[in-house]
């Protein structure tokens, strides 16, 4: 996201410009790459959100095959060798998994790796 740099007044409302074309508040110590680039991360809210997304699904897939095969989150997570909280987590969509620990889950359920993400 660009600074205001398309700005032509050198104050606006209490704002002075920055060594940097930004605009900041003129009693702030914060840096000035502070302000240029604040509002920088707006633009990844549909990023941020994709992944949730994409972590809440797997998830699904892996509490749907678990319960498929009867197992407990506690009997996947011992054949895993993970947390029974870290199961929850990841049916949760609370983690962004690793691939290793998707190829431990696999094998646990007794499916290809591939099979976790249809």
């Amino acid at each position: 996201m660009r600074c205001m740099e398309d700005l032509e007044s050198a104050t606006l409302d209490g704002l002075v410009r920055s060594e940097w074309g930004c605009f900041r508040k003129d009693y702030d110590t914060q840096s000035p790459w502070t302000y240029c680039h604040q509002f920088d991360h707006i633009g990844d809210m549909d990023h941020s959100s994709r992944e949730e997304r994409i972590k809440k699904a797997f998830g699904k897939r892996v509490r749907f095959l678990r319960q498929e095969r009867e197992m407990s989150q506690e009997t996947l997570a011992l054949a895993c060798d993970l947390d029974r909280t870290y199961i929850g987590g990841v049916e949760r969509g609370e983690r962004n998994i690793s691939l290793l620990n998707i190829y431990k889950i696999a094998d646990a359920l007794g499916v290809p790796p591939g099979d976790l993400v249809k």
